[in-house]
C-alpha cells in the first residue's frame, strides 16, 4: 500500500485500514497493518457491467455498490474497497457499508456473512437469524434487558 491509512479495526476476525473512521466496528490497534483497506478514490473505475442485483452492479473485476447518492463503493478481490462521495456525501461511511459492503467483500474472500443478531447469555453465544422483519433485532434487544451481552446486530 502506497500510503498509511490512519484509522484501524476489527471485523469477521479480519483487520480493515481505511481514510475515515470505521466506528462499527471494534478498534484496532493504531499502525496494524489492514488485510482489507478502503480509501477514496477520484471516480468509479470498473467497467463492462455484467448484471445488476438490487443496489449491487457486478463487474469482471469486481463489484459496485450505489448508495443512493451518498457514496459509491467498488470492492476488487476482497482486499481493497474504493469509495467515491456523492453530494449526499455525510462524511462518514452509511450503515450499509458495515453490513451489505463488508458482507460483499467478506463472500469475496470465501467467509459466510450471515444477516443476524448475536448475544452472549449465561456464557453462551445464540445467533438469532430470520428473514428480513422477522424481530431479530427486537429479541436481541429483549434479550439485553435481560442481562444478555449483544455481540452483532445485522451482520
Amino acid at each position: 500500500m502506497s500510503a498509511q491509512l490512519p484509522f484501524h479495526a476489527r471485523f469477521a476476525g479480519l483487520d480493515w485500514s481505511a481514510d475515515v473512521p470505521l466506528d462499527q466496528f471494534d478498534p484496532a490497534m493504531q499502525g496494524a497493518s489492514g488485510a482489507i483497506a478502503i480509501r477514496q478514490q477520484l471516480a468509479p473505475s470498473l467497467t463492462d457491467p455484467i448484471r445488476k442485483v438490487g443496489r449491487a452492479t457486478i463487474f469482471a473485476a469486481g463489484v459496485r455498490f450505489d448508495c443512493d447518492d451518498e457514496v459509491c463503493f467498488e470492492m476488487r478481490g476482497g482486499a481493497t474497497v474504493g469509495w467515491v462521495p456523492g453530494p449526499g456525501w455525510t462524511g462518514r461511511l452509511p450503515v450499509s457499508f458495515f453490513s451489505s459492503v463488508a458482507a460483499i467483500t467478506l463472500a469475496w474472500r470465501g467467509i459466510l456473512p450471515l444477516h443476524a443478531s448475536t448475544v452472549v447469555l449465561h456464557g453462551k453465544a445464540w445467533l438469532i437469524a430470520g428473514t428480513p422483519g422477522a424481530g431479530k433485532s427486537t429479541l436481541a434487544a429483549e434479550l439485553l434487558g435481560a442481562g444478555a451481552r449483544l455481540l452483532a446486530d445485522d451482520l
